[in-house]
């Protein structure tokens, strides 16, 4: 592939591997400890650096923001003042942008010239946005809790991220350098995920230990003891394991030779043999069907066999060496698919039911406006065997309806529905999409960070995409 430069994939994978051990040994804030000074002063300086190169305009700038986004997994890496890297970076470039727009537009002669080409997703957007602002209003004056209130509005400010975007993606050095840190970030996940895996399995690790509360707090992963001394490892970034498989699906339907690809995609599978997250199969399942078209069924049928192949015996060989010879797993791995159709027959799915009934009576209580972002549900856990009271909902459409109403369930439904009506004919995009909207049905998956993130890139390769037709047609 053209845009694959081995240099530089190397470089971004040294930082990928850096960020980590740099951040276990100088952590960044957590509910548990306070930032190391050395975090601090790194977060500071890459921060001020970028303001820097976004004032004067250098490429550099949101090179460095992009490779925050992608390298950086959760966004946990790094802090200052307790506020992550991740989210001062959104304000500090957004901020800038704002400004340089403002000032070329106030600079500019002719209406024509000023007003320039329409954003197709900005209406959508700003309605996200104000319906967001308005829920967060709604949730101080009920007196939710303020932090989880702005857990809930950051991650709708990314959709900001849209205008800078729509025109960064017009640059093929652009996408170029963003498919390295991809590629990087793909590679990295997987050899982080494995470490973690045998650090566990042999004993290296314990739960409740160092490593695993810096995973938990810092990395925002889960780590699950199973039967057999095999552990299911978990990471935010881990959102986009369906989507970015079905990228992998889809190119490699259109040129089966594409070895990169298949590298990549037999990574990304194997990192789901071992996150093993039911939502992100069945997202997979009904985005290839998506995919399926007459004209390429073989190829979609010879694909889809060799990957569900790589998973089955990725997993098994996997859970094999890890039991010691002692199973391949099966009941394991069908046992977790079965809890899909029978949620009842295991802990986290019985727990996300009984959730249910008390996240329609606050639906019931407030059905327009919604309660208000920062909300919380208290039910019966089976796992702490105990009440517990939790800002997560578990039921992704459920706890938009519930903060935000049928006010933020319209607005939602109007920017995905655009994004449907613009991509009828892409069949990656909406396969993608068709992915992350099953996946949210049982977790945030679309107003999660990384979710958002995924759904400006979504639409603004899509918005690219139509304008170079247009030129095409008209030329």
């Amino acid at each position: 592939m053209s845009f694959f430069n081995r240099k530089q994939f190397f470089l971004f994978l040294i930082i990928f591997a850096a960020t980590r051990l740099f951040s276990f040994w100088f952590s960044s804030n957590t509910p548990l400890w306070p930032a190391h000074w050395l975090n601090e002063f790194v977060a500071i300086t890459y921060l001020l650096f970028t303001a820097y190169c976004l004032i004067k305009k250098y490429p550099l700038g949101w090179y460095l923001v992009a490779g925050e986004i992608i390298l950086g997994g959760g966004g946990g890496y790094f802090s200052f003042a307790g506020v992550s890297l991740r989210t001062l970076l959104l304000i500090v470039s957004i901020t800038i942008y704002g400004f340089q727009q403002l000032k070329q537009r106030l600079s500019a002669t002719g209406g024509s010239h000023a007003r320039g080409r329409r954003s197709a997703f900005g209406g959508e957007i700003w309605a996200l946005l104000i319906v967001a602002g308005f829920s967060s209003i709604i949730g101080l004056s009920s007196q939710h809790n303020v932090k989880n209130i702005l857990s809930d509005l950051i991650p709708y400010c990314f959709l900001l991220y849209y205008f800078p975007l729509k025109k960064l993606i017009a640059d093929d050095k652009f996408k170029k350098n963003c498919f390295n840190l991809l590629a990087a970030a793909i590679v990295g996940n997987f050899l982080l995920v494995a470490f973690t895996f045998i650090g566990y399995n042999i004993g290296a690790f314990a739960i409740h230990d160092n490593f695993y509360w810096w995973w938990r707090a810092v990395a925002g992963g889960k780590v699950t003891a199973l039967p057999f001394d095999y552990y299911r490892i978990v990471l935010n970034e881990h959102l986009l394991l369906a989507p970015l498989i079905l990228w992998g699906f889809y190119k490699l339907i259109t040129d089966n030779k594409n070895y990169l690809i298949w590298t990549l995609s037999a990574l990304l599978l194997l990192i789901l043999s071992i996150n093993l997250t039911r939502a992100y199969i069945l997202a997979i399942a009904v985005g290839a069907l998506v995919l399926f078209s007459r004209a390429h069924w073989k190829q979609w049928l010879l694909t889809g066999v060799t990957f569900v192949a790589i998973f089955i015996l990725g997993f098994s060989s996997i859970h094999l060496i890890a039991s010691r010879g002692q199973s391949f797993g099966f009941d394991l791995l069908f046992g977790r698919i079965q809890s899909i159709v029978l949620p009842q027959t295991e802990d986290s799915s019985l727990s996300r039911l009984i959730l249910l009934p008390k996240i329609l009576e606050k639906i019931k209580s407030a059905p327009i406006i919604g309660s208000g972002l920062g909300d919380t549900v208290t039910a019966y856990s089976p796992t702490f065997k105990s009440e517990i009271t939790t800002p997560h909902f578990d039921w992704g459409y459920l706890e938009i309806w519930a903060e935000m109403g049928l006010v933020g369930l319209f607005a939602w439904g109007l920017f995905l529905w655009k994004i449907i009506k613009n991509n009828l004919k892409k069949p990656l995009i909406l396969s993608m999409l068709a992915a992350l909207m099953v996946i949210n049905i049982t977790s945030p998956a679309l107003f999660h960070v990384m979710g958002i993130i995924f759904l400006v890139t979504l639409v603004c390769h899509s918005e690219r995409a139509e304008r170079v037709e247009e030129s095409l047609i008209s030329s």
